[in-house]
């Protein structure tokens, strides 16, 4: 069902990592892996297709919402395929409209948001948004 969504996790920890790959994988997800913002725009700059970006908020170096950012600007229609996992609810009232999902979660929570999200990017551009 899922095995055709690619999804990557960008985390500077890596337990968190192998966690989230664990839940994905285990829902048929395919998965890929950057430990910060800068390796997630290496691989999408060198080609890599990716159904949905999850990324840490607090991350050293660029910052979730600095990676959400630049992703945003240079494949705009990313927007609509990311959610962020965090620690701590993001209150930057300018900061991205995008979901969160608050550490500690559950897989079920995971695949939920996962899906949700998936769902509305896809009706998203189906109907040209």
């Amino acid at each position: 069902m899922n095995s055709k969504h690619r999804v990557l996790i960008v985390d500077d920890l890596a337990d968190l990592r192998s966690l989230v790959r664990i839940y994905l994988e285990g829902s048929g997800f395919r998965v890929a892996e950057a430990d910060s913002g800068a390796e997630a725009l290496d691989l999408l700059d060198g080609g890599e297709a990716f159904a949905l970006i999850l990324s840490d908020q607090d991350m050293p170096g660029m910052k979730g919402t600095e990676f959400y950012r630049t992703v945003c600007a240079r494949w705009p229609a990313m927007s609509r395929r990311f959610i962020f996992i965090s620690g701590s609810s993001i209150s930057d009232p300018s900061g991205p409209d995008c979901p969160l999902v608050e550490k500690p979660f559950s897989p079920d929570q995971l695949i939920e948001t996962v899906s949700r999200q998936l769902e509305y990017a896809a009706s998203a551009s189906h109907a040209g948004a």
